[in-house]
């Protein structure tokens, strides 16, 4: 009955499923601690339908990463909405600390736009939004970097472009020896 009224009054704040308590516990794992998996997923199913258009998975990656298969199987249409400051839910996961190396699959279905695209808050590129992250994970930067060495690449030419501009028109002088 609150997550009802939470969800009809406050739909941005997902009716506060995901807010903390004291202990810096989500509302949903108590709920899932309490009533089960299955009860809670009807549970939250009723009160934001899968059409209901909430980027529910934005904040379930945030906030409790280790239910999204249970959430993404129930809101698959969920994957292509943006949040709140039209961020897509890879560049949430990256932000977030999400790891290659336990994450893999979620990684490696990126598209080519997606390993391209920057961020519309910090304007990164996902390299970047990775080692930004509070949880950063070599394996994943290196992996992005991996699918978009131009980045990298340009960058070195870009050095040693501006090296050699600097040096060019300008004699040396020679020693009398």
């Amino acid at each position: 009955m609150a997550l009802n009224a939470g969800v009809k009054h406050f739909p941005e704040e997902q009716g506060f499923l995901f807010h903390r308590d004291g202990e810096g516990i989500t509302a949903c794992r108590h709920a899932f601690e309490t009533l089960g998996k299955d009860n809670t997923l009807k549970l939250i199913q009723e009160c934001i339908p899968a059409s209901a258009n909430y980027p529910i998975l934005h904040h379930v990656i945030k906030n409790n990463p280790e239910y999204l298969n249970d959430f993404a199987v129930r809101y698959p249409a969920a994957t292509f909405l943006l949040d709140e400051s039209q961020r897509s839910l890879h560049q949430v996961a990256l932000i977030s600390g999400m790891n290659f190396n336990t994450d893999s699959m979620f990684l490696l279905q990126m598209t080519g736009e997606k390993v391209e695209e920057k961020d519309p808050v910090t304007d990164l590129y996902p390299f970047m939004l990775a080692a930004c992250a509070e949880k950063r994970y070599v394996s994943t930067i290196y992996y992005l970097l991996r699918r978009n060495p131009v980045l990298v690449e340009g960058g070195s030419r870009w050095l040693g472009k501006s090296k050699q501009s600097k040096t060019a028109g300008k004699k040396r002088k020679r020693s009398k020896l």
